[in-house]
């Protein structure tokens, strides 16, 4: 994640870049995540301690 990004939210508002556009990319991914957990009955949670990784949590 550059710099100064938010950590990811599983809801689509976040793509990795500045301004939310992330070559490559079209930013939906944790979002579809998010839609697929739910409806399994489970939940899904993104967080960064450095700023540098993600680590994405489900719980099923």
């Amino acid at each position: 994640m550059p710099q100064g990004t938010p950590p990811a939210k599983p809801d689509g508002d976040t793509n990795g870049g500045p301004g939310g556009s992330a070559p490559g990319g079209s930013g939906i991914g944790l979002s579809v995540a998010k839609s697929i957990v739910t409806l399994h009955g489970g939940t899904i949670h993104a967080k960064s301690d450095d700023g540098k990784k993600i680590q994405i949590i489900i719980f099923m």
